[in-house]
């Protein structure tokens, strides 16, 4: 994306402006910085909206709490986003939060930490190779926890199968 490559996902939304938030707060760090700064966007992000298109088929726009792509399974200090993804199935699994209240996204953070979440009516699993993904404004993203500000309000991610060879000893 962008030319950015990324092993195990890139993020729109909620978890953007968690990562955001972390550097406001100067007094704490660790774990319970992100945990602190997580409650507090559970209150106050506002959502974002998206058109969506999987390997050339309209998706339609969705208003989201969250967006992942993920190759791997776990993100974010184990929180298992997406229970069924695999680097060697030669798919990225997007996983997209529809946006709710406060009280149903802090229901649906437990569902993540225990990976029941894709069972949510407010949680939509879908498989591709390439994503094309148009927002309102250039939107800010992660890539493995890396804060990035596109260029653009359109942004192709697109799936490099078998790109990455690994030696194990």
């Amino acid at each position: 994306m962008e030319g950015r490559y990324f092993l195990n996902v890139a993020g729109f939304g909620y978890d953007v402006a968690v990562i955001e938030d972390t550097k406001k707060v100067g007094w704490l760090s660790g774990s319970i910085l992100y945990v602190y700064c997580a409650l507090r966007q559970v209150r106050t992000f506002p959502g974002f909206s998206v058109e969506m298109e999987v390997d050339g088929e309209s998706r339609g726009r969705r208003d989201l709490l969250m967006l992942v792509l993920s190759n791997g399974a776990i993100f974010g200090g184990g929180f298992r986003v997406a229970p069924g993804a695999s680097p060697s199935d030669g798919t990225l699994d997007s996983l997209g939060f529809h946006n709710m209240g406060a009280w149903k996204r802090l229901k649906l953070m437990a569902q993540l930490r225990r990976g029941t979440h894709e069972r949510a009516p407010e949680t939509e699993r879908t498989p591709g190779r390439v994503f094309r993904l148009r927002f309102d404004s250039p939107p800010t993203y992660e890539t493995d926890g890396e804060w990035n500000q596109a260029a653009s309000a359109e942004l192709e991610i697109s799936l490099l199968p078998a790109a990455l060879h690994v030696l194990v000893a």
